[in-house]
């Protein structure tokens, strides 16, 4: 038997359920961060790209706005469950 392919679990799971499985991890862990506040991943990938004017332009520019929005999407939603899970 080869190795196991991840997406051919996710069959026949609505679209949400497989993002939510994926993201979801990603809020558990907390940090300390530059500020000492605490912080997860979200803080992270937030800083660096939903703060990013130039990158946002550059997807825009480049015809990949579906892109930021799926972005902008996920990075919300990690955050906002961030928050939830951790008492933040």
């Amino acid at each position: 038997m080869g190795p196991t392919n991840r997406v051919g679990h996710d069959q026949g799971r609505p679209p949400h359920e497989v993002w939510k499985s994926l993201l979801d991890y990603t809020c558990k862990d907390t940090f300390t961060t530059v500020k000492g506040n605490k912080g997860t991943a979200a803080n992270v990938w937030g800083d660096a790209l939903i703060a990013n004017e130039q990158l946002h332009n550059r997807f825009e520019k480049d015809g990949l706005d579906h892109w930021l929005r799926l972005l902008k999407l996920t990075y919300h939603y990690a955050n906002q469950r961030s928050r939830k899970v951790n008492n933040l």
